[in-house]
């Protein structure tokens, strides 16, 4: 009987192609060829696609093209295994850890024949891909070793088999003191070193966010002077139109009284003109008898200062 082991690791590009059984693979047992399961909520490309637009949804950033959104175990198995226990197995990892099993690839197809007996010795285990994203906060799983460990006791427990051995801990009433201090600091260096590259994956990211924020503000000023240009070259084309209206009209209804210009009110020339003239006329009109109002305003006072005078 195999003893539980779970291995995860960050998924291949050729994944699909090897559980689905669409490779030539040279050492799997041709007598056990089909014998193989597979179940599937989502292909990678779909949830990959899913995790990015989840993670700029909430964190407001792109995903990182070094990050590990999806990772595939490799899980021991015994020859009663079903797929309802690896399910079972999924959900226990996702209450507990937050991932998210999608595929689950049961290979009984692998293996290889005793030397001496000729007897087929199978290798019963499992492919299980794993959405590795924190859907509260959008980014990556962060697990601890600690974490990893328990994940292993986890296993052994849903699958009911025999827990590996630790390799720490199984040999830990062995160890002196001094070398179970030097266990204990490499697995503290060992976090340190992971801490160490989120913050430089934290700081590419800072970065990306404000070169991408830079761009922004650029392609707005941009799009600013751009409407402003606009909104001036209407206004020009505004005047210069409503000059061209004005000259016409005075033109239509012009009349001259000792040689100076004045409106003429004869009906024939009132006639000719447009709608839109005549509305235009109407306030050209008005805006002549204001000046003329304000000069003869000012004509007054100068005389009433002459008489003070």
């Amino acid at each position: 009987m195999a003893k539980s082991s779970i291995h995860f690791d960050a998924v291949k590009p050729a994944s699909e192609a090897h559980n689905y059984r669409k490779q030539e693979l040279d050492y799997l047992i041709p007598e056990l060829k089909n014998n193989f399961e597979n179940w599937s909520l989502s292909s990678i490309d779909a949830k990959t696609k899913e995790i990015s637009k989840l993670c700029k949804q909430i964190s407001g950033r792109k995903l990182q093209k070094n990050a590990e959104p999806i990772k595939e175990a490799v899980v021991n198995l015994n020859s009663n295994h079903t797929m309802e226990d690896l399910k079972r197995l999924g959900n226990v990892l996702k209450e507990q850890f937050g991932m998210e099993c999608f595929q689950i690839h049961i290979h009984r197809d692998e293996g290889h024949r005793d030397k001496n007996t000729g007897e087929i010795i199978i290798n019963h285990h499992a492919h299980m891909l794993f959405d590795w994203q924190d859907k509260k906060k959008g980014t990556m799983l962060r697990l601890k070793n600690h974490d990893l460990s328990k994940i292993q006791t986890v296993v052994a427990n849903a699958l009911g088999m025999e827990r590996g051995e630790m390799r720490v801990n199984s040999n830990r009433e062995r160890l002196e003191a001094i070398e179970f201090k030097v266990s204990k600091a490499e697995e503290y260096l060992n976090e340190v070193k992971q801490e160490a590259k989120q913050v430089l994956i934290d700081m590419v990211e800072l970065k990306q966010d404000k070169n991408e924020l830079q761009q922004h503000l650029t392609d707005l000023e941009q799009k600013k002077n751009t409407v402003r240009e606009r909104i001036e070259a209407i206004r020009r084309r505004r005047e210069n139109r409503n000059r061209e209206i004005d000259d016409r009209i005075r033109t239509k209804l012009r009349g001259e009284k000792n040689g100076i210009f004045e409106w003429s009110v004869e009906q024939n020339k009132i006639d000719q003109l447009t709608d839109q003239e005549l509305e235009r006329a109407v306030f050209l009109i008005r805006q002549d008898i204001r000046k003329t109002e304000s000069e003869i305003n000012y004509s007054t006072i100068l005389r009433e200062n002459e008489r003070t005078i």
